[in-house]
């Protein structure tokens, strides 16, 4: 009898539980059961390029692509008016420096006097060549009379032909007393003051203003050989600067050295920063943070020198 009871209960107690797991399996939340699958997310590809680690990270210095231009002057004379100062900003063609142009003022003046009588020369040497054309083609004009007429017209023409070059260069001259800017840029320095006087002589020459362009500014880091395989060319990166480390420029791999100095072992990997300012100046200290380029297909991969 026992034993029949004990079997009815534990039939009764598998009929509960049968009847009760459709109800557990409802109430179970979304997603959580071992037969359904959740899709699988990219951390890194979902995480913004400046949030990703950085793969290799190096420092240097940032440079100006076109150089530093030294503006000078290609006349002796005295400075008359500076126009610009440090972290002014230039376009092609600005004026930047006058010097005294009082004597090339002059000097274009007297050209232009001397080409206009030339010129009145050159008219009445005209005028008489038509006339004593008519007595020469009728027969009243004597040959040699004929050709000392026909120089003296080719000699008035020459003189105004040499009349006109010389006013060409004195304006060219008086152009030259205005300094201005070769390109557009940012001024980093004025060397000179109102007043001194400039020469084309080694002692009193030299540069002026000078200008860089800080649109086309590059960095420049060196990567020691065993990290070249962590560079390639295109490689996104983040330039941050000793002056404003709170700001990271984004930038690009754009030349990988292709000498190694032997005495550091590095190579040089120049940038260029995609998103300048003016806090980007020539010679600045930079720290540089390589990403991982998006695939390896994207990137030609750097070599160094055996």
């Amino acid at each position: 009898m026992r034993t029949a009871a004990a079997v009815l209960i534990a039939a009764a107690a598998l009929l509960l539980v049968e009847a009760l797991l459709p109800i557990a399996t409802e109430d179970r939340p979304p997603g959580h059961g071992t037969d359904v699958e959740l899709p699988h997310e990219d951390p890194a590809a979902a995480a913004p390029r400046s949030a990703l680690p950085a793969v290799l990270t190096a420092t240097g210095f940032v440079v100006p692509r076109s150089g530093i231009i030294e503006v000078s002057a290609q006349v002796a004379g005295r400075i008359d008016e500076i126009r610009v100062a440090a972290g002014d900003r230039v376009a092609a063609g600005d004026l930047l420096v006058r010097l005294d142009d009082r004597a090339a003022r002059a000097a274009v003046e007297g050209a232009r006097a001397r080409l206009a009588a030339v010129r009145a020369e050159q008219s009445l040497a005209s005028s008489r060549s038509t006339r004593l054309r008519r007595l020469r083609d009728a027969g009243l004009l004597a040959a040699e009379e004929w050709e000392r007429q026909s120089a003296a017209a080719l000699l008035a023409d020459a003189h105004v032909r040499e009349s006109a070059a010389m006013l060409g260069r004195q304006l060219l001259e008086l152009e030259l007393t205005r300094i201005r800017a070769p390109r557009a840029g940012v001024v980093l320095e004025v060397r000179r003051e109102v007043g001194e006087v400039v020469s084309l002589l080694p002692e009193g020459g030299g540069w002026i203003v000078s200008l860089t362009d800080p649109s086309e500014a590059r960095v420049v880091v060196d990567v020691h050989e065993p990290d070249l395989p962590l560079v390639r060319l295109d490689q996104p990166a983040a330039v941050e600067l000793d002056e404003s480390p709170e700001r990271a420029f984004r930038a690009r791999t754009v030349a990988i050295g292709p000498r190694v100095n032997r005495q550091k072992g590095t190579v040089p990997i120049e940038l260029a920063i995609l998103d300048p300012d003016d806090r980007v100046r020539p010679d600045a200290s930079a720290r540089v943070r390589f990403f991982a380029p998006p695939s390896a297909s994207d990137a030609t991969p750097a070599t160094a020198l055996p």
